[in-house]
């Protein structure tokens, strides 16, 4: 979790200034309901890598970076692998019961996938923090309802 937060990502819609809510919308598909649910947005499962020019431009107007969309909005989902093993982020799915069948070859997801955030052990919040998740992230809690 070495990158800054994209503090834009995690700003209420209605807090959002115009400009910002017409590119969430017009140009990456955000709804009022899907910005303030992160991870309810389809293109929020693809990597930075892996987004069209004109998304990728996007999410750059929106003054995030590669690094913070990969982590704090992708969460490496969009990651096969072997990638997560060249840039070091195995280890923490591992810790969350994530293999390489479970992760590429629709295998059982591990229970994890299931769990609250506090009903993870101190073990698993730790490399879900390493992977830019937070308790109500996690959990998938709408921004309105953050603590």
């Amino acid at each position: 979790a070495a990158q800054s937060k994209p503090e834009i990502r995690f700003t209420e819609w209605n807090n959002l200034e115009t400009a910002d809510k017409s590119i969430a919308q017009d140009r990456l598909g955000y709804s009022k309901y899907t910005w303030n649910t992160p991870g309810s947005n389809e293109i929020e499962g693809w990597s930075f890598h892996d987004l069209y020019d004109d998304e990728l431009a996007a999410v750059e107007d929106l003054g995030i970076s590669s690094n913070q969309w990969d982590c704090h909005i992708n969460h490496y989902y969009g990651y096969w692998w072997d990638d997560l093993e060249y840039y070091g982020m195995a280890q923490y799915f591992s810790a969350l019961g994530w293999d390489v069948d479970s992760w590429e070859h629709d295998a059982t997801p591990p229970e994890t996938e299931d769990l609250y955030w506090a009903d993870l052990s101190a073990a698993q919040q730790q490399a879900a923090t390493e992977l830019c998740f937070f308790e109500d992230l996690w959990d998938m809690n709408p921004m309105p309802q953050w603590t």
